[in-house]
């Protein structure tokens, strides 16, 4: 989904991509792809403040679900900064996606692993209930478990997973209702303190407490 130049040169989304597509039943799909890299936190705020759900995409390659989630050792950590955000934001629905399984060859242990240490995170630190998450194992690249059909999906993993496809996973999401009255919540992405330079400044509108 990334389209600007900078962002395949680099191999990281830097900001959020929308497209939409159609399900099989008629409804409507957006999606908001925002960046994972910390140097672009903001530009994830701003995606997850617009979005009805979430889908947290996890590395399951050994090293990868690491690196991600342990904020250690030189490891970047950012699978939980991003599952904060996504529940501080107001995201009752969560589909933790966990990709790259190709690389364990669909291995039900490593798949268990990542969702054991995810639910814990998830439900004790976070705050999202078990009814909240749903886990998913795929493989992108091998487009394992994403059609309903998984005609894609290979025996090693269609033997042991028996939970919903990515696509049956994405139609089962409710809408959460919208006619609440809820004090207002938006995303900032900068503040400007230093206003003494020359010249004008466009604003777009002005919220007073």
């Amino acid at each position: 989904m990334d389209s600007r130049p900078e962002e395949r040169e680099r191999g990281v989304t830097i900001d959020v991509s929308v497209k939409r597509c159609v399900l099989d039943d008629e409804r409507q799909l957006v999606v908001l792809d925002a960046p994972g890299h910390r140097d672009f936190v903001p530009s994830a705020i701003s995606g997850a403040a617009q979005a009805d759900a979430g889908v947290l995409v996890i590395d399951g390659a050994i090293g990868g679900f690491e690196n991600g989630f342990d904020a250690a050792a030189g490891h970047s950590g950012q699978t939980r900064e991003h599952a904060r955000l996504a529940k501080s934001l107001g995201l009752n629905t969560l589909l933790v996606v966990v990709n790259k399984m190709d690389c364990v060859s669909y291995d039900r242990e490593r798949f268990q692993h990542i969702v054991e240490v995810l639910t814990h995170f998830l439900v004790d630190d976070v705050k999202f209930t078990n009814e909240q998450l749903i886990f998913i194992p795929v493989s992108g690249i091998d487009g394992a478990n994403i059609a309903p059909d998984r005609s894609d999906s290979p025996e090693a993993l269609t033997s042991w997973y028996k939970g919903p496809a990515l696509i049956e996973a994405l139609r089962a999401i409710r809408l959460p209702s919208r006619g609440e009255p809820k004090p207002l919540r938006m995303p900032i992405a900068d503040i400007i303190t230093d206003i003494r330079s020359l010249g004008s400044a466009a604003c777009g509108g002005k919220i007073e407490a």
